[in-house]
């Protein structure tokens, strides 16, 4: 099922590129803009000087150059409904009290090169399709720097600052997505946010995400990807999944000195796999695993944390813990609460820790040469 989903979203890009290359995004200087109004006609646009309102955009095929001006919004700084092949680029956008951009029922909309200051939201898009947010600055937004909703798809929110609003980038309801490359900081909640809605099949990779509440936060979404992340000095969790929710990988990211767990699965999350991550420096656990099941922790190094590298909680069931290493945490090195032999844990590495293991299911041995051996190997050093 996972590969056809995968040739789909394949078939899809194709799809998409075709479409670039049979209708382009116009490009150019255009016709100048002079204070607000509503684009009706297709073509180049180009704002003249700073302007007072809101630019509403109602035709396909429109480039709005800002050309180095301001919108000063009202409500929203520009509004495009049921449109395609728009570009919104080169200039700043501010004071809007509920959005900078409004995008709604949307197709190929590129917006670039633009900074959102003291708005609601920096960029809203709703039940749309193949946009682009790059190369913006998003600035001390009182609400979300980007916000993803009404079954948006094929959205990418790429090589942008978002510093110091009040959460990143939040999905509610959005597939087949892509946020990478972003500096995100000093959010009040969320660098990134996984709220409400069907959020699946989204990836968040290769971002730097620093003093944020959570790093990234989720509550929804099935078949998620986090991925080479640098996540660290979060007032709460580096990466936080938490909700009935499942197949989320998290891989090869970097959780150190984080307020609360470098790694936390809880509240019934299922089949994760936490794979070749460092979590370190964290006032709590490197990874936290609590009422949560079926979930795999592989290949994690996990170190120096005030408590323990690797908790697994008696809250969950059939969680395996393997090929991890753990020294000089200040709790235990790995730690599983009243197990069952439902729980695995073998043949990790755990050294120097205050205590290497404690609580392992029965049946699992510390050193090599124990007997009997039933689930492996955890070597002590």
């Amino acid at each position: 099922m996972k590969n056809v989903l995968r040739h789909i979203f394949v078939l899809v890009a194709i799809f998409f590129v075709n479409h670039l290359l049979a209708n382009p995004i116009p490009s150019g200087s255009g016709l100048s803009i002079v204070g607000p109004t509503t684009i009706t006609q297709p073509g180049n646009y180009s704002l003249s000087n700073d302007i007072v309102g809101t630019i509403t955009i109602t035709a396909n095929g429109v480039n709005l150059n800002l050309n180095g001006k301001t919108i000063t919004g009202s409500v929203d700084g520009i509004i495009v409904a049921n449109q395609k092949d728009i570009k919104i680029h080169d200039g700043k956008i501010k004071n809007a009290t509920v959005n900078g951009i409004n995008l709604d029922t949307i197709f190929n909309v590129a917006i670039s090169s633009v900074d959102f200051t003291d708005n609601g939201t920096g960029v809203l898009i709703l039940s749309s399709t193949c946009v682009v947010v790059e190369y913006s600055t998003f600035n001390d937004q009182t609400s979300e720097a980007v916000c993803l909703g009404g079954n948006s798809e094929n959205v990418v929110v790429s090589h942008n600052q978002l510093i110091n609003n009040q959460r990143g980038v939040v999905f509610l309801g959005t597939i087949k997505s892509l946020v990478s490359y972003n500096l995100i900081n000093q959010q009040s909640s969320d660098g990134v946010l996984f709220g409400s809605g069907a959020n699946d099949y989204n990836t968040v990779r290769n971002n730097e995400l620093i003093e944020n509440s959570n790093g990234i936060g989720a509550i929804s979404g099935n078949f998620n990807t986090y991925a080479n992340n640098t996540i660290k000095n979060s007032s709460a969790n580096g990466i936080e999944l938490c909700a009935v929710f499942s197949n989320v990988t998290v891989l090869e990211n970097i959780c150190g000195n984080n307020g609360s767990n470098g790694i936390l699965l809880d509240n019934g999350t299922t089949r994760n796999i936490i794979k070749n991550n460092i979590s370190h420096g964290n006032t709590l656990d490197g990874i936290f695993v609590n009422s949560a099941s079926n979930n795999t922790i592989t290949h994690n190094v996990c170190d120096s944390n005030a408590s323990d590298g690797i908790t697994v909680s008696t809250l969950g069931t059939n969680n395996v813990t393997k090929f991890n290493w753990t020294a000089h945490n200040t709790g235990n090195g790995i730690s599983v609460t009243g197990a069952t032999n439902t729980d695995q844990v073998f043949n990790n590495h755990s050294a120097n820790n205050g205590t290497n293991y404690s609580g392992v299911p029965a049946g699992t041995i510390l050193a090599p040469g124990a007997s009997p051996l039933v689930a492996g190997v955890n070597i002590s050093a």
